[in-house]
């Protein structure tokens, strides 16, 4: 069968689809590799690649360290077997953001020495013990969604029908450990599981943790497990049905609260078991034990949230990280395992008295909002002591929090917030990245990422937690932008893929060298030597292609009209001359949590100027690592400020004649909050920009949800003015045909296609044109190639005819 060819506007050759994919900057997958595990025992790395000559379909490899060749090795042979995932892992990739296929993750246990992955949607076990060239790959009985493993490397647990299950690996007999949900009475209860706010909007992926200790039963001697989970109750929460893509009329029904409605309710749980004797046999009874924590709301009347919970590593506590619904007042809280009762909802009205006051660690409260991430860790050798970050100096930074027994006498002292000289906080005007953070209390460093060097670029750093205003090292080298970091637990070698503006991405190892006769001053830090680089061949392939006919794209700065320091990005055309004037396609975000403009390599925000388009890039205010007053010009202003910044930034390159765009042809383009600032481009300023393409755009804040929404602009009550500037029918749109184009999937569940016709309905109103793509089966992106193609292929055509 002839494949098909596709055409160019203005171009006579057909092209193939690999030749078009790359010419779209959509080549299927990435080659590079990711999800790095030492295993320091062995001495081996394991990681995720592409299966050889499948493009974006995943397998577990390996490379020996102690080899001469460093050779690449698939841990097994991986056959792709395109089964249907679960409704559950569909959404779970949605949130995280997985557009690969194959095997997408996995969990290495370290102690154990085995690996759990789901494979073909089976959970297996991988046991690498005796063999990494014939590993016992073993299947286990239960479902892939959330799967866990307990301390001991004997369990697997996961989520069916929004319980907890848990399998015996030894015997393969499974078991239900919660019983939360049933579809009579408590439908939209769950033990374990998430809702949407937690998932997309702090990336909580999880609604349940392992006890790090596995005790011994009173009775019988046997070993008791301990899961702590929250019980999530979305009965409240408004019904959301996305009509399903078959002829029959069928919808699918989403739990999804729209800003200003009620969220879902959380109650802390626990659940100790103890397997039973030795057995295969299914139905086999386990002993549990279920107990509860009292409504927190009679402690903390304020708390809407809870975006992080976990272990203490001596396994006495539980902490949770609780948060107000506008996002500004935040507690660390100390749950002592002797405050959980059977049932507490049982008790009667005049027992409250009787509940104890669970001690808080930490509050911290801002005018502005509290951003979530994950870089804090409780030190597990050294008791009473937490590595926390925050950004109450305005730029997040590390801190080693300090208590007594009964968290008492809480102290806290900067680690990376320089106190020396207080007349001078531009050496604390950087971030401390998002990332998880390494400590390695031996030698008292703690490990993380950030943006020291500049704000374009992020590198990994070491510096002491035992001494403030100690050296801040970085380790990682200069003048690239790192991704992918990962140390091994020895803390004697780190890996990362990095790149900048001119140079394609390359995976490099790196050994730690330490002098640890010397731990009085900084030659306790590590000498980092190079170790191997890993050389993928489809990666040297792909980016052989990627070189193509690309020039390099400068990085330029201005200040705004309100002094504040914007940075942006532009691309030129491979044929640019400076005689010429040449349309330009603005590339947008806008928003927050998101920066687009670093000094790194990325073939996709450049395929414009295959075209012949000289293409920019801006990251006005509110986009991210630039520090909280930087986001919180966007606060209750949601698509009053962002434009400006974007036209601010075309004037400055055409006004210092830096590059030759033709002003009477200029595009805008984004996808998702990128796809709302398009919107509002070509209604605010139709002048300026010609056509918009804009992306399964939110079209007014009311039609998003609580979690996102409300952390920027207030509940809608609270903030009418706000809401009405937000809104993008509340400004005039072109009358001119050709200018808008609108590209929205059917089965958006994050960015709902309601946002699309709210917009539809009022541009037929006020008899404006427009042009509607849609993908009957995406969700929020676009993950299949061949709609992939169609609407890249129709956006660079429809600029070529048009601008």
């Amino acid at each position: 069968m002839e494949s098909k060819k596709y055409k160019i506007e203005g171009r006579d050759e057909l092209l193939d689809k690999e030749e078009i994919l790359k010419l779209l900057g959509e080549e299927s997958g990435s080659s590079a590799p990711y999800s790095f595990e030492f295993n320091d025992s062995k001495n081996h790395l394991y990681f995720l690649s592409n299966v050889k000559d499948q493009k974006n379909i995943k397998n577990i490899h390996y490379i020996d360290m102690n080899s001469d060749s460093k050779e690449i090795k698939p841990l097994f042979n991986y056959v792709d077997k395109d089964v249907e995932l679960s409704i559950e892992d569909q959404l779970q990739r949605e949130r995280m953001r997985t557009a690969a296929n194959g095997i997408t993750q996995f969990t290495f246990d370290q102690k154990h020495q085995f690996i759990i992955a789901p494979i073909n949607n089976k959970i297996n076990k991988i046991d690498i013990k005796e063999s990494i060239t014939k590993p016992i790959i073993k299947e286990i009985v239960g479902e892939t969604y959330n799967h866990q493993i307990s301390a001991d490397g004997k369990i697997v647990s996961f989520l069916k029908d929004k319980d907890i299950w848990i399998t015996d690996i030894s015997t393969n007999a499974m078991y239900r450990i919660t019983f939360s949900n049933d579809e009579k009475h408590h439908k939209f209860r769950y033990a374990g599981d998430i809702g949407f706010i937690y998932a997309e909007e702090f990336s909580r992926y999880t609604g349940y943790w392992w006890s790090p200790i596995v005790g011994t039963c009173v009775k019988t001697g046997k070993p008791m497990y301990t899961i702590c989970y929250l019980e999530e109750d979305e009965t409240n929460v408004m019904d959301y049905h996305i009509p399903t893509s078959d002829l029959r009329g069928k919808t699918t029904q989403y739990k999804y609260p729209l800003a200003g409605e009620k969220n879902s309710i959380c109650k802390v749980c626990l659940v100790s078991f103890v397997l039973p004797t030795r057995t295969t046999f299914q139905d086999s009874k386990i002993e549990i034990v279920k107990s509860e924590l009292f409504d927190l709301k009679t402690q903390f009347p304020w708390a809407e949230y809870i975006t992080r919970a976990g272990w203490t590593p001596n396994g006495h506590s539980i902490y949770l990280q609780l948060l107000d619904r506008k996002q500004q007042h935040l507690a660390l809280v100390m749950v002592p395992l002797h405050v959980f009762a059977e049932d507490y909802s049982s008790s009667s009205s005049s027992s409250v008295k009787s509940i104890p006051k669970l001690p808080v660690l930490i509050e911290e409260t801002t005018s502005v909002w509290i951003n979530i991430e994950f870089s804090f860790q409780f030190l597990k050798s050294i008791e009473n002591q937490l590595i926390w970050s925050n950004e109450q100096s305005g730029y997040r930074h590390l801190y080693l929090i300090k208590w007594d027994k009964n968290f008492t006498n809480i102290q806290s002292t900067p680690i990376t917030l320089s106190t020396c000289n207080d007349n001078d906080n531009d050496n604390n005007n950087w971030m401390v990245s998002s990332d998880d953070i390494h400590i390695d209390e031996k030698r008292k460093l703690v490990y993380f990422t950030g943006t020291k060097d500049t704000c374009l670029e992020q590198h990994l750093y070491v510096t002491r937690f035992d001494k403030p205003n100690s050296e801040i090292k970085r380790l990682s080298h200069a003048n690239f932008s790192h991704r992918s970091i990962s140390i091994s637990s020895n803390f004697k070698k780190f890996i990362t893929t990095y790149s900048n503006i001119s140079t394609i991405s390359k995976t490099e190892v790196f050994d730690l060298i330490y002098n640890d006769d010397n731990n009085d001053n900084n030659d306790i830090y590590p000498i980092v030597k190079s170790s191997f680089f890993i050389n993928d061949d489809d990666d040297d392939d792909d980016n052989d292609k990627k070189k193509i006919n690309i020039n390099i794209p400068k990085i330029f700065n201005f200040k705004n009209s309100k002094g504040v320091t914007i940075y942006g990005q532009y691309t030129l055309p491979s044929d640019y001359s400076k005689d010429k004037k040449y349309p330009t396609v603005v590339y947008v975000y806008g928003g927050p949590h998101v920066q687009i403009v670093r000094n790194q390599y990325n073939y996709i925000k450049q395929h414009y100027t295959n075209f012949g388009f000289i293409q920019v890039m801006i990251d006005n205010v509110g986009s991210a690592n630039r520090g909280l007053e930087f986001e919180s010009h966007i606060r209750e202003k949601m698509g009053q400020v962002e434009i400006g910044d974007q036209v601010e930034g075309i004037n400055y390159l055409v006004g210092n004649d830096i590059v030759s765009i033709d002003v009477n042809r200029i595009a805008i383009s984004g996808w998702s909050y990128g796809g709302y600032n398009s919107l509002m481009a070509i209604s605010q300023r139709p002048d300026v920009f010609k056509i918009a393409v804009c992306g399964a755009p939110v079209s007014d804040w009311r039609l998003y949800n609580t979690g996102y929404t409300e952390r920027y602009m207030n509940v809608p009550q609270d903030n009418i003015d706000g809401y009405k500037l937000g809104d993008t029918t509340h400004y005039s749109f072109p009358t001119e045909e050709n200018r808008l184009l609108l590209i929205h999937g059917l089965q958006d569940e994050n960015v709902h296609f309601s946002n699309t016709i709210y917009i539809i309905d009022h541009l037929t109103k006020t008899q404006k044109p427009y042009i509607l793509k849609t993908l009957p089966n995406e969700r929020h992106g676009v993950r299949n190639t061949d709609n992939r193609i169609y609407i890249g292929l129709f956006v660079i055509n429809h600029l070529l005819k048009n601008l």
